[in-house]
C-alpha cells in the first residue's frame, strides 16, 4: 500500500499536547542520507499509523490519521501516558530519521512554530496518492 497522509488534520487538543512536550510535526519533511546521496520526504507507512517507536536519539508518534511527530531525547512517563493514548496500538513504529537521515533545522524551526508550515514548499499535508 502507497505511502499516505490523510486530509484530516490531528484534533488541535492532540497537537497541543504534543507541541507541550516538544514534538513537532514532521510529515513531509524533506531528509538527506549524504554518504548513499539518498534524499526523500519523511511519510509513514500505512502499516505504522496508530504506533509509536523511538531508538536512542529520536522518538516518533505515527497517529492513526498517518501525520508523524518527532520528539529529540528520551521520553519521561508524562509522554508514555500521552503515546499510549494516541497510539493505541503501541510501539512498532520505526524512527524516520535514524539510520543517517539528517532533517533541515530550518524546517524544523518552521515546523516548531506552525505544524503545518509548507516550509519553503516542502511537507504540504495535503495526500501524495501514488
Amino acid at each position: 500500500m502507497p505511502n499516505t497522509v490523510s486530509t484530516v488534520r490531528s484534533p488541535n487538543e492532540v497537537r497541543r499536547e504534543l507541541k507541550r512536550l516538544g514534538f513537532f510535526h514532521a510529515t513531509g519533511l524533506p531528509w538527506i542520507e549524504a554518504v548513499h546521496d539518498e534524499e526523500g520526504e519523511i511519510q509513514a507507512s500505512r502499516q505504522h499509523f496508530g504506533y509509536w517507536g523511538s531508538d536512542d536519539r529520536w522518538t516518533v508518534a505515527v497517529l492513526k490519521n498517518g501525520e508523524v511527530w518527532l520528539l529529540k531525547g528520551e521520553i519521561d512517563n508524562e509522554t508514555k501516558v500521552l503515546l499510549h493514548k494516541i497510539c493505541p496500538h503501541g510501539r512498532g513504529a520505526s524512527v524516520p530519521c535514524g539510520d543517517g537521515k539528517i532533517i533541515d533545522a530550518d524546517h524544523v524551526a518552521d515546523r516548531v512554530r506552525d505544524p503545518y508550515s509548507y516550509c519553503n514548499g516542502y511537507a504540504d499535508p495535503t495526500p501524495r496518492h501514488q
